[in-house]
């Protein structure tokens, strides 16, 4: 009669569900229904050889598997390390030998509480051991080799069977690990549309701000000159909440994880996106660095959003004006090369680390040298640069050198790489 479908019948009465400990006691059980033995334990080691979990089939063999704990030392150890079986059938005439090499202080011990023989098998699984299965003896004798080749079946049998509850347990927790990511990612997701929606609310605000300081400058009558200054002063602050509050909208419908997204793109020649922004710029940059335009006589047609394109140009020349002394250049330029767009941006400014050049492009990063010189700053601008030119197909670039200036490169392909559009 095969006798491991009786142990089979042992192991798997014990629902995966249950403490491993009770299915190793379950197993152990089992074993010494199954073999001429007194007594057996199971044991679980990790890499560290300390035990995690113990089963016994008496309280006798528990005892000799704590003792083989407390000493760090025995059969069990020998078996697992060694990833061979380790066999004692009489304890009083192998102590001193060879036998008992590296655990002598159990074999005594052992002996004193009247244990003879022991005979240890590693619990063997994909090539590694997860224990030990440990039979005890208290009449001296040699196992066959029938019941050695059924006691490391056995022990194997065992492997496999803690590999797959272990492997269970593992599934379970990736599981609980997936659904509280996706909890966070859904509190998240309603985080950012409520912040959406405050600074939706909060643009409406300054551009509200924004069109009433124009009816003072235009609809109250003469102001004075400190009265000028003052509604400039608001005029600006306010474009400067309006550029703040976009770029984090911005920033808000570009989610982590998702694809960027086209919008609506139509043809768009990058000189009108240039000269539209040449146009703002000589207010925004009142006793600012001189500012100096290229671009060339033929159209530079790519596929993109106005407003969008607009906004990454802004973000660029915004932050080379505002790194930029005045008595400093900076300067815009625009070709063709080959089948795509270079849009140019380089100043004589202040420059940045070379160790912050890694994370110019991160939303929210502020260079050392921009925080010690105390110049205001979101650390937006970058990234909503390289967001939108991804966005349309194309790459930026950064090269900068601390206290010699910043040139950063926006490359785009053209729609008609051959011309001018028909």
């Amino acid at each position: 009669m095969d006798l491991l479908p009786q142990l089979l019948r042992t192991l798997t009465s014990v629902s995966s569900d249950a403490a491993i400990r009770a299915m190793l006691d379950g197993a152990a059980r089992g074993s010494q229904g199954l073999l001429p033995v007194d007594g057996a334990g199971i044991v679980l080691l990790h890499p560290a050889r300390t035990r995690t979990y113990v089963g016994a089939s008496d309280s006798a063999s528990l005892e000799f598997e704590r003792l083989q704990s407390s000493l760090a030392q025995g059969p069990c150890f020998a078996a697992h390390h060694g990833l061979r079986s380790c066999c004692v059938p009489d304890l009083s005439r192998a102590e001193g030998t060879e036998d008992v090499g590296g655990f002598e202080q159990f074999a005594t011990a052992a002996r004193r509480r009247g244990l003879v023989g022991v005979f240890a098998f590693p619990l063997r699984h994909n090539g590694v051991s997860l224990g030990a299965l440990d039979l005890y003896r208290m009449a001296p004798g040699a196992l066959s080799a029938a019941d050695m080749r059924m006691a490391q079946d056995i022990a194997d049998f065992v492997a496999t069977y803690v590999g797959a509850v272990l492997r269970g347990v593992a599934l379970r927790s990736e599981a609980i690990r997936t659904h509280e990511e996706i909890a966070l990612l859904n509190a998240l997701r309603d985080e950012r549309q409520f912040l959406a929606t405050a600074i939706h609310e909060l643009s409406n605000s300054v551009a509200s701000i924004a069109g009433f300081t124009w009816v003072l400058e235009h609809a109250t009558g003469t102001l004075s000159e400190r009265q000028h200054q003052l509604v400039a002063a608001v005029r600006r602050n306010a474009g400067d909440m309006g550029a703040l509050a976009a770029d984090i909208l911005t920033m808000l419908s570009r989610a982590p994880g998702t694809a960027p997204s086209a919008g609506s793109h139509e043809l768009v020649d990058l000189r009108t996106v240039v000269s539209a922004l040449r146009e703002r710029l000589p207010v925004t940059a009142e006793a600012g660095p001189e500012l100096v335009f290229q671009l060339p006589d033929r159209p530079v047609a790519v596929e993109g959003d106005p407003e969008q394109l607009q906004r990454m140009l802004a973000n660029v020349l915004g932050n080379a004006i505002k790194y930029t002394q005045p008595g400093g250049t900076v300067v815009c330029a625009l070709h063709r090369q080959g089948e795509h767009a270079h849009l140019q941006v380089r100043d004589s400014g202040i420059g940045i680390e070379a160790a912050d050049e890694a994370h110019v492009f991160q939303g929210y990063f502020r260079g050392a040298n921009a925080r010690e010189q105390g110049i205001p700053g979101s650390g937006l601008g970058l990234a909503i640069v390289k967001a939108i030119a991804e966005e349309h197909g194309g790459r930026v670039s950064l090269a900068s050198r601390l206290g010699a200036g910043t040139q950063v490169r926006i490359i785009l392909p053209l729609a008609h790489p051959d011309g001018p559009p028909p």
